[in-house]
């Protein structure tokens, strides 16, 4: 258990954009930790990674893991779902049309996660938790407290907690 640490960022949040947000920020060189639970084995959602996605991923040492087991999206379907009486024509968009072999890729969560964890211990201060619980912002630095009673500082605090978010409710950002 790491006890009254210090990091340059916390990341707030242990899915795939915690993760792939700790991994970037130890690319440059920056003392950061993850903090959040381990995610679930058997997430079945999946995850559609476009070129910008997978291109980031390769940067940060990723992608190599992740794409074996992931599918090529060669084409992309629009359907009018609205139920209206004059709907839009469904269209289909095909990669190779504009010379591509593939718009991305689709991955499962659970083997998105488990690349970027893999990765994460060898980069970076993976602090495994229920979540985070309190959030002090202070003149100089970010006070954080883990459920199970670890207390962090930093410089920043990077929020990937999800919906309802402690980190953008302590930075006072208001969602709609």
């Amino acid at each position: 258990m790491t006890k009254n640490a210090h990091f340059d960022v916390v990341v707030a949040g242990a899915g795939p954009a915690g993760l792939a947000t700790g991994l970037a920020i130890a690319h440059f060189g920056l003392r950061c930790a993850v903090v959040g639970p381990k995610a679930d084995s058997k997430d079945g959602r999946t995850a559609a990674l476009f070129q910008g996605s997978v291109a980031f991923l390769q940067r940060i040492g990723a992608w190599a893991a992740i794409a074996p087991s992931a599918t090529a999206i060669e084409a992309i379907r629009l359907v009018d779902a609205t139920g209206s009486l004059f709907r839009a024509p469904e269209v289909l968009f095909r990669a190779r049309e504009i010379g591509e072999d593939s718009f991305g890729f689709n991955v499962k969560n659970s083997d998105l996660t488990a690349a970027l964890e893999g990765l994460a211990h060898h980069k970076l201060t993976r602090i495994e938790t229920a979540a985070v619980k309190a959030i002090e912002p202070g003149r100089n630095e970010i006070r954080i407290t883990t459920a199970d009673g670890q207390d962090l500082t930093a410089a920043l605090l990077a929020g990937a907690d999800g919906r309802n978010s402690l980190a953008r409710t302590s930075a006072g950002i208001a969602t709609q």
